[in-house]
């Protein structure tokens, strides 16, 4: 009987979503050589805005407070250092920051062998601190993944401890196939989202929070309209955060209530993109956006700022601009708008095509497995 590999799934918080890409890299790991448990810091499916439990054969809910995974976090530690050590994993794989620094200092003491984090963002390591942790606690057995080229050469320019040898990229993915049995017509997002079938319609989804850059994008948006105020133009935003009550207040002092529309939070807001005439990416920083890659299968045409990962994601068959810059992006929404449907239609398929090339999720899973299997060594093989 082949002894399998033992394998920690670390995340942060317990939020679910179908096809998430947590849940893809549970996916590439065949079950006859690998068992793996999933464990989350903070929430459980209950509490959770999803409410969808993990496909791992195992799951893990420490169920921590929001106040135990701040500071020293000895409490935090000092039980997921005991549950290890009685585990005792081959691999730990952990997604963000607070994960990743939890598990560089435990693991002086577990010595679990073979380590990977994946990064998401550009900002992980610009305090000195964390900086300055990653040179103390980074050692020959953590490899960091990379969601983006852009990410990968935000951590190769910090140097040390980040090198060629242990950061390595592996693009977001989504599954196509699935997202496109699921994905409602035009017609239904429409219906669903209490759109009329003659709008023009912007749109975005994503936490409203600074770095999307929504005052952008709304400010932007009001200059278009303000050219076509006869026109049936929207400007749709779905999502929440901390400064959509701030926005909206900006909205109605504006007059633009009625065309400026939040429909809030709506959980595989992906399956009502197809609604969207134009899809805008308005944010001020990211490393390589799911949303982004949503709206390429949705067939939509797209806007985006370039940060990140974006620009090689969408290079030049989308219209890129620098963020911040309002009067760049009226320009290309106006253009966009004055486009023909064919026209619009030809660049969301163009945009389609690139998707199923070269951000699949089959490729995503087989490079996951090559580095696991890789990384392990004799372990794996």
């Amino acid at each position: 009987m082949i002894k399998r590999i033992k394998v920690l799934h670390l995340q942060q918080q317990c939020s679910v979503r179908i096809a998430d890409l947590q849940e893809e890299i549970i996916a590439a790991l065949p079950t006859t050589h690998y068992e793996v448990i999933t464990a989350y810091l903070t929430d459980t499916p209950e509490t959770s805005t999803s409410g969808v439990h993990s496909s791992s054969e195992k799951v893990k809910y420490f169920n921590f407070k929001k106040k135990d995974i701040k500071g020293l976090r000895l409490h935090l530690m000092k039980t997921l250092y005991a549950y290890c050590k009685e585990e005792k994993f081959d691999l730990v794989i952990t997604h963000r920051f607070k994960p990743l620094d939890i598990m560089l200092k435990l693991n002086k003491l577990l010595n679990i062998p073979h380590c990977i984090c994946v990064v998401h963002n550009l900002d992980d390591f610009n305090r000195f601190y964390r900086k300055l942790n990653a040179r103390i606690f980074i050692d020959g057995r953590w490899m960091f993944v990379t969601v983006s080229e852009a990410v990968n050469q935000y951590l190769i320019n910090i140097g040390q401890p980040f090198t060629q040898k242990n950061v390595i990229t592996i693009n977001n993915a989504i599954d196509t196939d699935k997202l496109l049995n699921r994905i409602l017509s035009k017609e239904e997002a429409r219906k669903q989202l209490h759109l009329t079938k003659n709008s023009f319609v912007f749109g975005t989804t994503g936490r409203i929070v600074t770095v999307k850059g929504y005052i952008y994008l709304i400010q932007a948006f009001e200059k278009v309209y303000s050219k076509h105020q006869n026109e049936d133009i929207k400007l749709i935003i779905i999502g929440d955060g901390k400064l959509k009550k701030q926005l909206q207040e900006y909205v109605n002092n504006k007059g633009l209530n009625e065309t400026v529309i939040f429909p809030g939070e709506i959980i595989d807001a992906k399956l009502v993109m197809s609604a969207f005439d134009v899809f805008v990416l308005s944010s001020l920083s990211e490393g390589l956006p799911l949303v982004l890659l949503e709206a390429m299968a949705a067939k939509i045409p797209v806007i985006a700022t370039k940060v990140g990962g974006v620009p090689s994601v969408i290079t030049d068959q989308g219209e890129l601009i620098e963020p911040k810059d309002i009067d760049q992006l009226c320009l290309a929404m106006e253009k966009y708008y004055l486009m023909n449907s064919q026209q619009r239609e030809l660049l969301g398929n163009k945009l389609f095509m690139r998707l199923i090339k070269k951000f699949d999720i089959k490729l995503y899973r087989e490079q996951y497995l090559k580095l696991i299997t890789k990384h392990m060594g004799n372990l794996a093989s």
